[in-house]
């Protein structure tokens, strides 16, 4: 009885768990009304959704940054649903530089379905989601693999 307990109440976290996001692989995602996320032809965007003070969402956004630099067509934006003066020192720091930090980007995640962070999506620029998921499993031989599959079924 115990085993069957166990194993509805991993069945049902799991269920709780794929449906958490808004975002279907292949499926236009929302328009957003957003200068950073706009996709121009032939681009692709990597959205970030994090939390400044989360271990697992700084250095997932650190990794992320540094691909999208190696990769010529992928622009990149990091959302926070936190204010500019609240978010840790690295993010300030980053949004010093570049327009690509969104803060306060409430409505944003609500749109997507954001529950937790890290999370990244993939867009290309008829805002098909290319990929979504937790980026900490992501890296340059996977995205590049991605792209290209969508590149080919054009």
């Amino acid at each position: 009885m115990v085993r069957k307990s166990i194993i509805f109440i991993s069945a049902l976290l799991f269920a709780t768990n794929v449906t958490a996001q808004d975002v279907v692989i292949a499926e236009r995602a929302p328009k957003i009304n957003l200068e950073q996320c706009q996709i121009p032809d032939g681009k692709l965007l990597y959205m970030s959704f994090i939390h400044s003070t989360s271990a697992s969402c700084i250095g997932t956004t650190l990794k992320m940054m540094d691909i999208a630099k190696q990769i010529a067509n992928l622009n990149f934006v990091i959302l926070t649903r936190e204010k500019l003066v609240d978010a840790d020192e690295w993010l300030q720091h980053i949004a010093l530089q570049s327009n690509n930090v969104i803060f306060e980007a409430y409505d944003t995640f609500k749109l997507f379905g954001i529950e937790y962070a890290p999370f990244g999506l993939l867009l290309n620029s008829e805002h098909r989601v290319l990929w979504f998921g937790n980026p900490q499993r992501l890296d340059k031989s996977n995205l590049e693999n991605i792209i290209s599959q969508w590149s080919s079924q054009k």
